[in-house]
């Protein structure tokens, strides 16, 4: 992964504590999805879990944390980011770099896959953007959760 002129488009491996620091600016959408953990325990779950994970750093410090996480299909990885505010009028520069970063992420799987709460428009249209497609949708505690997933070469 490369660093740029603008300073904004650096993916790197994730450091201990990345997760908190996104945490302090983290969207809306995305808190709400995390439910009621907070970052130290999520970062210790998914780090229990094997979750590989990388970090959208800035100049600014990181903004967002991505990873996937196995499951107890060996062929399937449930993909994810968690992403601050400061990143949303930079994504664009992040955009670039989306297909290595998926490539990392799903190494080793054939499916990369999650569900979406319904309301995070934001995501959906990225998600979409970069190739998953949708699927099925669920209710779950009177809200809508989108199936999505993508088959990885």
């Amino acid at each position: 992964m490369k660093n740029s002129k603008h300073g904004w488009d650096n993916l790197r491996p994730y450091a201990q504590g990345d997760l908190s620091r996104v945490w302090v600016d983290l969207r809306d959408d995305d808190l709400r999805e995390v439910g009621g953990y907070d970052p130290l325990e999520l970062e210790g779950t998914l780090q229990g879990m094997g979750a590989k994970m990388m970090t959208w750093d800035t100049d600014q410090g990181p903004v967002s944390v991505y990873g996937s996480t196995p499951t107890e299909n060996p062929m399937v990885g449930l993909v994810w980011t968690l992403t601050a505010n400061a990143a949303m009028p930079r994504w664009r520069f992040q955009t670039r770099f989306t297909e290595e970063m998926l490539q990392w992420c799903g190494e080793g799987y054939s499916v990369l896959a999650n569900f979406k709460d319904a309301r995070n428009t934001m995501q959906i249209k990225w998600l979409k953007k970069i190739g998953f497609t949708f699927i099925q949708h669920h209710q779950m505690d009177g809200q809508t959760y989108i199936e999505f997933l993508r088959i990885m070469k």
